[in-house]
């Protein structure tokens, strides 16, 4: 990922995936946030060729199959994990929660003048929010789940102290208004799609959760 076309395969050892996991904060205001969210996805087993974009792969459609669902999740699980680890010095994942909404704040004048770019961006930013919280949710209690969107940047050799606005809320809240307010278009549709994939995966934390599919 990253300005480039993206298989499941090459998932561990892309090079911007690891800069976010790392341990070194990663400033809002830096160009690599443009490049990490400026990719194509190819499944293994099956291509998705957009009326919009005749040439970009859409992630969402080409991993429709449970197939090639599982071996993304198998491909995103140690670099998940990794962050889970780093997150609290970087605060890293935080930072890519507030790209995506700062992306959606303009979203609806995209729409309207028919930025296809900056939607294509919106999107990849919440389809790799949706994959991490997948792992974070099996992974993690409820109370670090909601740790892991306060951490924030902070000066190296000290962990990221936590924010005081509840960036977790401000993400459910966005990903709501998204649904309601942007209208549904071939342009549209793939990060509206996602965006009710995201929520699903929030409130199905029971179903993805160790500990709770064992209770049950």
């Amino acid at each position: 990922m990253g300005a480039n076309t993206s298989q499941v395969s090459d998932l561990s050892d892309n090079p911007s995936l690891r800069t976010l996991v790392g341990t070194e904060s990663i400033s809002e205001n830096d160009p690599f946030w443009n490049q990490l969210i400026s990719f194509t996805f190819i499944s293994p087993t099956s291509r998705y060729i957009s009326p919009i974009f005749p040439n970009l792969t859409l992630p969402f459609v080409s991993l429709s199959n449970s197939g090639d669902s599982k071996l993304l999740e198998e491909a995103v699980i140690p670099l998940a994990k990794i962050l889970i680890e780093n997150n609290p010095r970087s605060g890293n994942f935080g930072a890519l929660v507030r790209i995506f909404l700062g992306r959606t704040k303009e979203l609806k004048v995209s729409t309207e003048c028919q930025d296809q770019l900056f939607i294509w961006q919106a999107h990849n930013a919440l389809f790799m929010i949706r994959c991490l919280l997948k792992v974070f949710i099996r992974e993690m209690s409820e109370e670090e789940l909601h740790l892991q969107f306060s951490y924030q940047e902070r000066a190296p050799g000290s962990c990221a102290e936590t924010g005081s606005e509840d960036l977790l809320e401000e993400l459910l809240s966005n990903l709501i208004h998204l649904i309601v307010e942007v209208p549904l278009l071939d342009i549209t549709y793939s990060i509206l799609f996602e965006a009710v994939t995201t929520l699903l995966v929030f409130f199905s934390y029971q179903l993805f959760n160790k500990e709770s599919s064992e209770m049950d």
